[in-house]
């Protein structure tokens, strides 16, 4: 697989406005977290579909599985500089009548103007304040560029759309939502221009925030295909069906 690809997989992760008939609704929301609540005690359940391809045999190039995942705040503390942060752990099972086992390990802090989440050495500025339609900011930017296993995460442009809306995520519906547009980029990935003789890529990444929920929907796609080759890379799509 290749090695740019690696960083990707470790990922696999977290208003009301007044209106009149004579104004637009105003989407902002100023409470720091009503889209990612951190309190202890607090998880959701995720199904998890992941598809991975290889280029090391084109035959059999696509290779598919499920699993549950929950998220859970487990305990907090405070960090390097000194900012109440919560612990929040990740179990996992292949499915529902099986038992959750020790997946990994996440860290959140709130700050007075994001939300951020350190996941698999990775220090992502998940959310900004305030949460308003066509905010937008670099969600990567602790991410290092001059490492060259991190230069599929540089320079994403993240942005707020939806705020308040309702959504489905394909497992339940949820009234009041934010949507973050994280990286929509590629060329050659559309069936139509999916021939093994032209280059392609693939780098797509979205979250979903439930109010007073947290995270109800992610997926982040991340392929390469060489000429001549197949698809090398992943995709992972989590959606919630529990909580608390």
């Amino acid at each position: 697989m290749n090695k740019r690809i690696l960083p990707f997989i470790l990922i696999a992760i977290i208003a009301v406005g007044l209106f009149s008939c004579n104004r637009k609704k105003d989407t902002t929301v100023n409470i720091s977290n009503v889209y990612f609540p951190l309190e202890f005690g607090r998880y959701i359940t995720y199904d998890v579909d992941s598809v991975i391809w290889s280029s090391f045999d084109c035959n059999n190039n696509v290779r598919t599985s499920k699993c549950q995942m929950r998220y859970t705040v487990a305990d907090t503390f405070r960090d390097d500089q000194d900012r109440l942060s919560y612990r929040i752990e990740v179990m996992k099972r292949l499915r529902d009548t099986m038992s959750w086992e020790p997946f990994k390990v996440m860290y959140a802090t709130i700050t007075p103007a994001s939300v951020e989440v350190v996941e698999s050495n990775f220090r992502f500025i998940k959310q900004v304040l305030p949460v308003k339609n066509g905010i937008t900011w670099k969600g990567n930017t602790y991410i290092s560029g001059g490492d060259a296993d991190n230069l599929g995460f540089t320079d994403w442009n993240y942005l707020y759309s939806n705020v308040g809306e309702p959504y489905a995520n394909g497992r339940a519906n949820f009234d009041n939502t934010v949507v973050v547009d994280q990286v929509n980029d590629g060329i050659n990935y559309d069936p139509a221009d999916s021939s093994s003789a032209s280059y392609g890529d693939r780098t797509y990444a979205v979250e979903v925030y439930g109010y007073n929920i947290g995270m109800v929907f992610r997926e982040v796609t991340r392929w390469v295909r060489q000429p001549g080759s197949c698809r090398d890379g992943f995709s992972v799509t989590m959606r919630a069906i529990d909580y608390n």
